[in-house]
């Protein structure tokens, strides 16, 4: 059985699946190819293709590379396979048939990711983190590094002062005093420089997000290579935060401290926020899509306290409370739709 995506309008070349999407696929290539696979994952799977052009991508790719399998799949994992993928291959997918099965699609994944330029500057970061993973690191300085979900850094100490790269995701930091060497995690967008001890810094696609949880911080666009003009910075006092937006800096604003650093402690704190914004936030710390029509979840609001190590449990909490329902098709897209 071939499974084909509807053809993408755009270019491949102008369209790079993240290594979220390619999990993705491969899931479900796995979900397509099983013999008992029902009209409704069929439609979930079309559902997902319609998200995002860079799906269909994915999911092409995937099968273009099965045609290669023999150099990459070791021989008794690639004859399972093929006995699985045969249509006269007839019964429910044994244990072994989907153990088989999914060692190729890991093998494939793998082959394909190591290949991805953002995944290798990712896996190359002197730490990391994976999705849904915290993890703290003390520098030499003793100052404390918390890197959220799927994030990533590098460490760059002198004489002079002492520089995080944050290469993706979102760190919380704590500050040790050193008068003579500053403090300064850098972004594409700008920099947050520590006067005090506690803030946090998070990158977005194309911003640069700064908040001081104690003391007093400094956040600053990038000097431009080809402008006489000095870099824009504002200060920022406990409570207060701010956006880089390449040549573009907001004015400080308040903030909620706990609500923007309630992740190191594996905790979502919302008040009065969208449900939109809700999902788009849990889905951060799960592999794969949570699914909406924010045009129909609109009027629902979520004020409370959410697990971030459980998002299942997160999700399931919601439905006790909103008039919603969750689905999962696969354990990498998940729909909820209002009841």
């Amino acid at each position: 059985m071939s499974v084909q995506p509807k053809k993408v309008q755009e270019p491949e070349a102008a369209i790079e699946p993240s290594s979220s999407m390619v999990l993705q696929a491969a899931d479900w290539y796995v979900q397509l190819h099983a013999p008992e696979c029902t009209e409704a994952e069929r439609a979930a799977f079309d559902a997902w293709l319609k998200i995002d052009a860079a799906h269909g991508v994915a999911y092409e790719r995937m099968e273009k590379m099965w045609s290669n399998l023999h150099e990459v799949i070791p021989a008794p994992a690639l004859n399972a396979l093929e006995q699985v993928l045969t249509p006269e291959f007839k019964p429910v997918r044994s244990r072994l048939s989907v153990k088989s099965l999914a060692l190729g699609i890991s093998l494939v994944v793998g082959a394909w990711l190591g290949s991805q330029s953002g995944t290798a500057s990712y896996l190359m970061a002197d730490y990391s983190t994976a999705v849904g993973e915290q993890r703290v690191v003390e520098l030499p300085d003793h100052s404390r590094i918390t890197l959220n979900t799927y994030s990533a850094i590098d460490i760059d100490y002198s004489n002079k002062q002492r520089r995080i790269h944050l290469l993706q995701g979102e760190v919380l930091v704590e500050v040790a005093k050193d008068a003579a060497r500053p403090f300064i995690v850098a972004t594409r967008q700008g920099t947050a420089r520590a006067l005090g001890t506690q803030f946090v810094v998070k990158r977005e696609i194309d911003a640069t997000k700064v908040g001081v949880i104690e003391s007093v911080g400094e956040a600053c666009t990038l000097k431009r290579m080809f402008s006489n003009a000095p870099p824009e910075c504002v200060t920022l006092h406990t409570g207060q935060g701010t956006h880089i937006e390449n040549e573009h800096i907001n004015q400080p604003s308040d903030i909620d401290v706990s609500a923007i650093a309630g992740w190191a402690n594996g905790t979502l704190a919302v008040d009065d926020q969208s449900l939109a914004d809700v999902l788009l936030e849990l889905e951060r710390y799960r592999h794969g899509r949570i699914h909406f029509n924010a045009e129909d979840i609109a009027h629902l609001r979520v004020s409370g306290v959410l697990p971030l190590n459980d998002t299942d449990r997160a999700l399931d909490m919601l439905t006790t409370y909103l008039p919603v329902d969750v689905k999962n098709y696969t354990q990498f897209f998940t729909v909820v739709t209002p009841r």
